[in-house]
């Protein structure tokens, strides 16, 4: 398995209508931040207004989680409050007004796909998939062991560093604190799939 470290020094920041996104991750990487011309992106995001609206963006789907303080969304009559690290998936082209200053973590992905997220938890293993094509944004300063049945090998990340890499065989993946104590979660995993025929 390669192993891409991606440092703050890669990531595109920009600015949007109500603050500041930073963009870890953009599949393809030639692709571009315009609806039809990539199949996911990874990125987070300030909220530094009291009330924003979000892009709409048809054809995708997102996933949407506060990283610090909470967020309020507005979908249509919908309301619903996120405490941090509290996942809200739903449609690109859905019409969201937020309230609340954040910073939030976003996954886009084309509507065709399946996205997934999910936190690496200090000194806990997590099960891999195989030939999937993972991004992991560290939270906290850590080691990183993967293991298969073949080899093992293992990498130091620094705070708001990333991961990039695809597994060719079923492997697991473990993260243990730099700092000596634990401050979960450690890290967010993110990763994309194709839907399951029904």
């Amino acid at each position: 398995m390669e192993l891409l470290k991606v440092t703050e020094n890669d990531y595109q920041v920009s600015n949007w209508s109500g603050g500041q996104t930073t963009e870890f991750y953009l599949s393809p990487t030639n692709g571009e931040y315009r609806p039809g011309n990539f199949d996911y992106r990874i990125s987070s995001a300030t909220v530094e207004l009291d009330t924003t609206e979000f892009t709409p963006l048809p054809g995708y789907k997102r996933i949407i989680l506060p990283l610090q303080n909470q967020l309020t969304l507005e979908n249509n009559a919908k309301t619903i409050t996120l405490a941090p690290f509290q996942k809200y998936y739903f449609n690109g082209d859905d019409k969201i007004t937020s309230h609340g200053k954040c910073v939030d973590f976003n996954l886009i992905y084309r509507s065709d796909l399946e996205g997934h997220i999910n936190f690496l938890i200090d000194n806990k293993s997590l099960k891999l998939k195989e030939d999937t094509e993972y991004i992991c944004y560290f939270l906290h300063g850590c080691s990183v062991i993967f293991k298969d049945d073949e080899s093992m090998q293992s990498k130091f990340v620094s705070k708001n560093e990333s991961l990039y890499f695809k597994t060719n065989s079923t492997s697991t993946m473990f993260v243990t604190s730099a700092a000596g104590s634990s401050i979960n979660p450690m890290a967010i995993l993110v990763w994309t799939s194709e839907k399951e025929s029904k």
